[in-house]
C-alpha cells in the first residue's frame, strides 16, 4: 500500500465532542518498513497538540503525512497517522474503519476485563468481611455464653429441700443466650424464706447484665442484713 511509517494514537478518556479534543494521548503503534517500534506496556503518553512523542521521529524531509480520525459511530477514539510514498485514499479510509472498529472491540473487552477484576477485589473484600463478621459473631457468641453462665451459675439450683414445708422446682429458659428474668429462693441468717421473682424489660446481654446485679444484691442484702422485704426492694433500687 506504499505505507512508510504507521502511528495509532488513543486519545486519553475519550469524548463525544468533536471540538475539544482530550489533552493527553497514548502512542500505541509505531510501525515502519524496517518493523514495529518496540513501546512500554500500555503505550508512550503526550500532548495530544504535539502529535506524537518526542521518543517518534517522523518529521521527516521531503514526506508528507495524512491524519485520520479513528471513529466508532459517535465517539472518538483517537487517529491514524500515515507517512506514505502513494496515495490510496479509499483503501487507508477503509483501513481507518477497519481500525476503529477493532481498537473499540479491543477498549470494550479491556474495559469488560477490568469490570471484571474490579468484581473479583469485590467480592474478595466482601469475603473478608464476611469472615471478620463471622469471627466477630463467633467472639459475641462467646462472650455471651460467658454471661449465660455466670447468670445460670447465681440462680439457685439447690432448692428442692430448702425449706421443711416446701418443695421448689425452678428452670430459665431465656429468649436469648442471657435473659432478663430473674428469680432466687433463699433464707437468711435467721432461717427467714425469701423468694423473689423478676423481669427486666427486653432480651440479650442487657436485660441479662441488670438481672445479674438484682439477683446479687438481692442474695447480699438478705443474705448479711437484717431487714424487712419493703426495705430490701428499697435498697436494691438505690443500687441499680
Amino acid at each position: 500500500t506504499g505505507i512508510r511509517q504507521c502511528c495509532i494514537c488513543l486519545y486519553e478518556n475519550p469524548g463525544k465532542s468533536t471540538k475539544v479534543l482530550p489533552p493527553w494521548s497514548w502512542l500505541i503503534l509505531s510501525f515502519t518498513q524496517a518493523g514495529a517500534k518496540e513501546l512500554p506496556p500500555g503505550g508512550l503518553r503526550f500532548e495530544t497538540t504535539k502529535l506524537l512523542p518526542e521518543e517518534i521521529t517522523w518529521q521527516q524531509e521531503g514526506t508528507s503525512w495524512v491524519i485520520y480520525d479513528l471513529y466508532y459511530q459517535q465517539e472518538q477514539i483517537g487517529y491514524l497517522m500515515l507517512n506514505s510514498e502513494q496515495d490510496h485514499e479509499r483503501i487507508y479510509s477503509n483501513l481507518t474503519k477497519q481500525i476503529s472498529s477493532t481498537l473499540k472491540g479491543a477498549l470494550l473487552y479491556s474495559q469488560s476485563q477490568e469490570h471484571a477484576r474490579k468484581l473479583a477485589l469485590a467480592n474478595e473484600t466482601i469475603q473478608m468481611l464476611y469472615i471478620k463478621v463471622k469471627d466477630e459473631n463467633l467472639r459475641i457468641k462467646a462472650e455471651m455464653e460467658v454471661a449465660r453462665q455466670i447468670q445460670t451459675s447465681l440462680l439457685p439450683n439447690t432448692v428442692l429441700k430448702i425449706h421443711h414445708d416446701f418443695q421448689f422446682a425452678a428452670s430459665l429458659l431465656p429468649a436469648d443466650e442471657v435473659g432478663g428474668d430473674y428469680y432466687d429462693i433463699a433464707l437468711d441468717r435467721e432461717g427467714v424464706l425469701w423468694i423473689g421473682i423478676g423481669d427486666v424489660s427486653g432480651h440479650g446481654l442487657q436485660p441479662g447484665l441488670i438481672m445479674i446485679l438484682a439477683q446479687t444484691v438481692h442474695t447480699t442484702i438478705t443474705t448479711l442484713l437484717d431487714v424487712t422485704p419493703m426495705e430490701a426492694l428499697i435498697m436494691i433500687n438505690q443500687v441499680l
